[in-house]
This record gives structure tokens, sequence and C-alpha cells, in this order.
């Protein structure tokens, strides 16, 4: 938990790189952690990575189906794929 505390703290700060590691290492120690996921994915389509966004709260979905925050955060950029959102859904 204190990691993903660390990477929001450094995404709030726009350190972007620092934010993404720190989300990493959540990730790394707990893999089945939805909410370094949902994380990892604001990190992402902060820095213009939409499709790791995607594939980061999709994951985090599949490991949460009820995880709002990701399935709301994600929703733009659903849209402006040619992917459909996590289980059909939105």
């Amino acid at each position: 938990m204190a990691l993903q505390n660390i990477g929001s703290v450094h995404l709030s700060a726009g350190r972007l790189e620092a934010a993404r590691e720190a989300l990493a290492q959540a990730i790394e120690v707990n893999p089945s952690w939805a909410a370094a996921w949902n994380g990892l994915g604001a990190v992402e389509i902060q820095g213009g990575n939409r499709q790791a966004a995607i594939a980061a709260w999709r994951r985090a979905v599949e490991l949460d189906p009820s995880n709002f925050d990701a399935l709301s955060t994600s929703r733009p950029s659903w849209s402006t794929t040619a992917s459909s959102p996590p289980h059909g859904r939105i």
C-alpha cells in the first residue's frame, strides 16, 4: 500500500516516471492489487500512453469487477479506440 501511495504522490506532482516505478514495484509485490493497476493506468494516460493505460485499467477491472475508479477513469479512452471495455461493459 505504501508504494501505491508513493506512486500517487509522484503522479500528483507530475513526476510520471517516479510514479510509474513506484506503482510497478507495488504490482510486483502484489500483482492482484487492483488499485495499483488503476494508478498505473492514470500514469500511463497522463504520459500519453493510451494503450498501456487501457491495458492497466482492464487488469484492474479483471481483478476487481466492481472497481468503479478504473471503469469511470478509462471510459473516455475506450471510446476513442477500436477495443471494447472489459467484459463488454462500462
